[in-house]
């Protein structure tokens, strides 16, 4: 060994020492730190010490929890060293001794009882549900490690029977015995038990006081299920089995006793109200219910000797089942009494089972969190909640009554919605005729009209307009060629194109001119509508014609020079080819007020 481990070892020898004087003392804080300043060395040099010294630790914080106050910080110091020195063997797969797997069910055990000392029973469950798997996790094959396990199982039973729920509880005692029946096998004594050792006399009572306890369950769970003659048995196998080796005065036999003696004494009244068939769940008031002391789950570091010649007990309450059978002899009668209580009549209101199922939906039964005790303003949110969910009952039962009108085919909210779309539009279009009704009626359409035609008795004609310039073709877009084609074939191509272009080009002058000259004729024929229809009411007289460029009196003007009337025919023409340049078609209002604007 180097310099370093020397020093370390001596170290954790001075810390261990001083840890030793201050428990015999009773100063079991000062013990805890000097321990842990041990466990800081001996991590650095052996890590089988570590193990052991954090198993003394969490000894240390469960002895403390047992005498002072406040023993949450001292479970939580003891959990946090076991589950640190867990990671760190399973890391270094090293294996793990009895003693310590035997501490981590202790203070798992300890943090239960705390929790179901303030009726917090979803979390004392969670704790010994997890020592149930951390036993499975680690097999333990030592006769003090199948003691504790059963303990675990009586707390569970214990918790159960708080709740009132009897199979689960019921169902943890049995397991409670058999694991039991596993210490009993891996305890053997070679002498009688008066001629035993103190330490493994003590040993032995322990274990047959948890017998005694877990047939004590045993009968409470009967006893809640309704099962009399099954509770009586369960208790005389339990003053059978601790009066050889327990004392009568004892608290555990003294209670055995009073509980059978109530139940000998006492007739049917006590335990059962008139009109209930055995078999059916009741809840006794005086019912005891027993729970596991800390003080039975202190450690024992001490070994012991190894006898022969075990005493095997008489009665063993749990039934091993038959190859080919999938039900015990008990578990048939219990499904042959629920077959029986199925086939009679029962007949319940509608309200009863419309409220059963709801409760089965909301889960208000299992549901942990209302198990505890609430405070004022937790019952009162509680009672907003039932508040809201019986308003939820009623309007469901409400729609099994009665239809309600948004449930039905809309087929009149549609034919209502059909009708005022109707009359939107009818008032748009009526609104629209005012718009036009007011325009032809304004003092500037009748101007328009004066000017347009204007008094005397002189036929006047209009010429369809007619396109007067060709668009160049100069900029013609051209495609471009590839780089792979030669210097010949590129112009060819391009001739072909531009051919293309122009033919192209051609049909849509073509057919922008077809178009300008179909819109001027419109134009026209608008014209003559609106002389025909206003001229009586300016006092003119219309004379319909033919229309021609040539006989227009605009041409003749334009031919002649008169300017004002030129410049508005060049202003039409410009117009009708900026419309023609454009992507999109003239349409005939556009057309239409532009003309008005233009000769206006």
């Amino acid at each position: 060994m180097s310099k370093n481990e020397l020093g370390t070892a001596e170290k954790i020898q001075l810390a261990l020492r001083k840890s030793n004087i201050m428990k015999e003392k009773g100063k079991l804080i000062k013990a805890i730190s000097y321990m842990e300043e041990a466990l800081r060395h001996s991590k650095k040099i052996n890590l089988i010490q570590a193990g052991l010294l954090t198993q003394k630790i969490a000894s240390l914080c469960n002895q403390a929890c047992l005498s002072s106050t406040t023993r949450v910080p001292f479970l939580r110091k003891a959990e946090s060293c076991l589950s640190s020195y867990i990671s760190i063997a399973t890391r270094n797969k090293l294996d793990l001794p009895e003693k310590f797997l035997r501490e981590f069910l202790i203070t798992f055990n300890n943090w239960a009882s705390f929790h179901m000392s303030g009726k917090n029973y979803h979390m004392a469950l969670n704790y010994l549900t997890r020592c149930l798997q951390f036993s499975e996790n680690y097999p333990m094959k030592e006769p003090d490690s199948y003691e504790l396990i059963a303990k675990t199982y009586l707390n569970i039973s214990s918790l159960y029977s708080d709740l009132f729920k009897y199979h689960e509880a019921l169902k943890y005692a049995k397991a409670c015995l058999e694991a039991l029946q596993f210490e009993l096998k891996c305890r053997p004594v070679d002498c009688e038990f008066e001629k035993m050792m103190d330490e493994e006399q003590s040993k032995f009572k322990d274990m047959i006081g948890t017998y005694v306890l877990g047939f004590y369950n045993i009968a409470i769970a009967e006893e809640g299920l309704g099962k009399r003659n099954e509770m009586k048995e369960a208790l005389i196998k339990a003053k059978e089995i601790g009066g050889k080796y327990l004392l009568g005065d004892s608290e555990i036999m003294s209670m055995v006793n009073k509980t059978l003696s109530e139940v000998e004494n006492a007739g049917q009244k006590l335990y059962f109200d008139n009109g209930v068939e055995e078999g059916e769940i009741v809840k006794r008031k005086n019912s005891i219910k027993v729970r596991l002391s800390q003080i039975n789950l202190a450690t024992r570091t001490t070994d012991f000797k190894i006898y022969q010649n075990t005493p095997q007990l008489k009665h063993s309450f749990s039934e091993v089942k038959l190859p080919g059978r999938y039900y015990t002899n008990s578990e048939l009668q219990h499904k042959q009494l629920l077959l029986e209580k199925q086939q009679k009549l029962n007949f319940i209101s509608a309200d009863q089972f419309f409220f059963q199922e709801i409760s089965k939906a909301i889960n208000v039964k299992t549901d942990m969190k209302h198990l505890s005790l609430r405070t004022p303003n937790e019952a009162k949110t509680q009672a907003r909640k039932e508040n809201s969910e019986r308003r939820v009952i009623s309007d469901l039962r409400l729609r099994k009554q009665y239809r309600l009108p948004f449930l039905d085919y809309p087929t009149t909210s549609i034919s209502e919605k059909i009708e005022s779309l109707k009359l939107e539009e009818l008032e748009v279009l009526k609104a629209q005729q005012k718009k036009i009704d007011s325009i032809t009626n304004s003092t500037d359409c009748k101007n328009l009209i004066h000017q347009i035609c204007s008094k005397g008795s002189r036929k006047r004609h209009f010429p369809a307009q007619r396109l007067r310039f060709n668009p160049k073709f100069e900029n013609v877009s051209k495609i471009d060629s590839l780089d792979s084609i030669s210097s010949n074939d590129k112009n060819q191509t391009k001739k072909e194109e531009d051919k293309v272009q122009m033919e192209k080009r051609k049909i849509n002058f073509q057919k922008t001119k077809d178009e300008i000259e179909e819109m001027m004729e419109i134009i026209n024929e608008e014209i003559n509508f609106l002389m025909s229809r206003d001229s009586p009411k300016l006092g003119m007289q219309f004379h319909s014609g033919s229309m021609s460029a040539k006989n227009s009196d605009l041409y003749k003007s334009t031919l002649k020079g008169s300017k004002d009337n030129a410049i508005r025919f060049n202003i039409i023409k410009e117009s009708i080819g900026n419309s023609m340049k454009g992507k999109k078609r003239m349409i005939k209002q556009r057309t239409l007020s532009r003309f008005y604007d233009l000769v206006a």
